[in-house]
């Protein structure tokens, strides 16, 4: 699995969630920026980022290598899905810990297209310096292909 179908497949995902308004009443009306992308708008917001700490290859069982010829392996890349929330300044925690339940809700545990996810990670960042109080909201991931 190249590393732009794990941004897609975390993408995409979040993408479903924010068209669901149903399911994911908090993340519909929370607009969303890409990794890079400009945003500009006054009221809570997220933000997604891919991050690739280890990638590896390898081989499963004993297979001789026969010269000019690839072995089959795979390859493993861990990392975390970050999602940057954004919430204004002095308001409280209630619009932040509601998008931080729904994200749970989309990545917890979950497995989806040749992604596999564990127990999401919140880390305070605070006052960002331009009126957002700003939390990060990190998901674990393995996939192996």
């Amino acid at each position: 699995m190249l590393v732009d179908d794990v941004r897609a497949a975390f993408d995409t995902r979040l993408k479903s969630a924010i068209d669901d308004a149903v399911n994911y009443p908090v993340l519909n009306c929370t607009p969303w920026a890409a990794e890079n992308t400009p945003n500009k708008v006054d009221d809570s917001w997220i933000r997604s980022q891919l991050e690739i700490l280890n990638s590896e290859n390898g081989r499963i069982g004993i297979d001789y290598a026969v010269e000019g010829q690839l072995n089959e392996g795979y390859t493993k890349h861990e990392g975390f899905y970050a999602v940057a929330i954004f919430t204004k300044i002095n308001t409280g925690t209630k619009a932040s810990n509601d998008i931080q339940s729904e994200l749970t809700t989309l990545f917890q545990n979950r497995t989806f297209s040749g992604v596999w996810c564990r127990v999401p990670q919140v880390r305070k960042i605070g006052d960002d310096q331009f009126g957002f109080y700003h939390v990060n909201f990190l998901v674990p991931f393995t996939t192996v292909s």
